[in-house]
């Protein structure tokens, strides 16, 4: 009898320890400070802002088998390009539970950059608690050089895809958003929700209309594609759906980008890396996985004042001409300025020098000149 009393006694302690060192893994998890509070504390001033870019992915699925190096992959694109930050389009989880979020926040831990994220059917689908202790607000904006980026949730629980909260503050993202809208003077304005506004598996798909009629579903589309227009909203991203598609509607660049880990063909993991200039945006496509026939350096700038600098990137092309993302090896022959790992040069005093980036067996170079 008193052996089965010491046993259970054990058996009692142990439960209890594991179960409080869960607690307190847990519960410093949750003390970590807010990926969109942090992520902002990290952006540069808007007035320090000239030319720049940004990634945006979407549905890593942190979870699904192979997600997390293919997610990693893509935030380590984000470094090498020169990025500002990144933008992700939802579906950040698989399952939403506890482990999928922890390994999320480990791999944005180790990320240097600006992270800001969207909340997507698969981390709101049960409850959307996990996503308001680690990333924060549900929707938010922010400014950055002349731009106005807005990020809805167009996501509640149980794929039902709409702007109207749930539960109980129903309209209060309506509100919020046609204020935002209203006070942004900012040239170019970007929005990113998860579900697509049209199409298949969109805010019009009937699975996805929950508490609502499908002609009440299409009034709501149709009153934020018109808010967006008489806005000037310039770009729509979203994800949910595991490909990469780019149309114009109304005026508007809509871009679906569902790459980043999760259920997909691998040929169809990629990110888009968009140019914001001062008079011009340039976005791109550019794939993880692909037969690489040449490399290709951008920009072509070949010019410089001493002191100026340039973020150069290196593409492998496929045959049919699609970026594919690398991982090159840059150089600079001739003493004329500096040039980092990740491609980035600064002119330093006059002459002529070539840089070459390379990748395996294939090479590429361009001539530049410091005056």
């Amino acid at each position: 009898m008193k052996m089965k009393r010491r046993l259970l006694l054990k058996s009692i302690i142990l439960v209890t320890l594991f179960l409080s060192l869960t607690f307190l893994v847990q519960s410093k998890e949750i003390k970590r400070e807010v990926q969109i509070v942090k992520s902002l504390s990290q952006l540069k001033k808007s007035k320090d802002v000239k030319d720049f870019s940004f990634i945006v992915c979407s549905d890593n699925h942190m979870g699904w088998e192979g997600a997390d190096k293919v997610f990693r992959e893509i935030l380590k694109q984000a470094e090498l390009r020169g990025a500002d930050f990144v933008i992700n389009c939802g579906d950040l989880v698989e399952k939403g539970n506890f482990k999928e979020w922890k390994d999320l926040r480990r791999a944005l831990e180790e990320f240097s950059l600006p992270f800001f994220p969207t909340i997507g059917n698969h981390d709101s689908f049960f409850t959307n608690k996990y996503y308001l202790k680690y990333m924060g607000s549900l929707y938010y904006s922010f400014d950055y050089g002349d731009c106005h980026f807005l990020i809805l949730d167009n996501a509640q629980l149980a794929n039902n895809a709409t702007l109207y909260l749930e539960p109980g503050q129903k309209d209060e993202q309506w509100r919020w958003l046609k204020s935002d809208l209203k006070k942004s003077k900012k040239r170019y304005k970007f929005v990113f929700m998860h579900f697509p506004m049209y199409g298949r598996r969109s805010m019009l798909d009937p699975q996805y209309i929950k508490n609502a009629t499908w002609e009440e579903r299409e009034r709501e589309v149709g009153e934020l594609n018109n808010l967006f227009i008489r806005a000037g909203v310039d770009y729509v991203f979203n994800g949910h759906i595991h490909n990469w598609t780019r149309t114009i509607r109304d005026g508007i660049v809509r871009i679906r980008s569902g790459g980043a880990g999760g259920e997909t063909d691998p040929q169809n993991f990629h990110f888009i890396q968009v140019f914001v200039k001062k008079d011009k945006i340039i976005d791109e496509v550019v794939f993880l996985n692909g037969k690489i026939f040449e490399l290709n350096i951008s920009p072509q700038r070949y010019k410089f004042k001493v002191g100026e600098t340039q973020q150069y990137i290196a593409d492998g092309i496929s045959k049919d001409g699609d970026l594919i993302a690398l991982k090159p090896i840059w150089e600079l022959k001739g003493d004329i300025g500096k040039l980092t790992p990740s491609g980035a040069f600064k002119a330093t005093r006059k002459g002529r020098g070539k840089i070459i980036a390379s990748s395996g067996a294939l090479k590429t170079s361009l001539e530049v000149e410091a005056r």
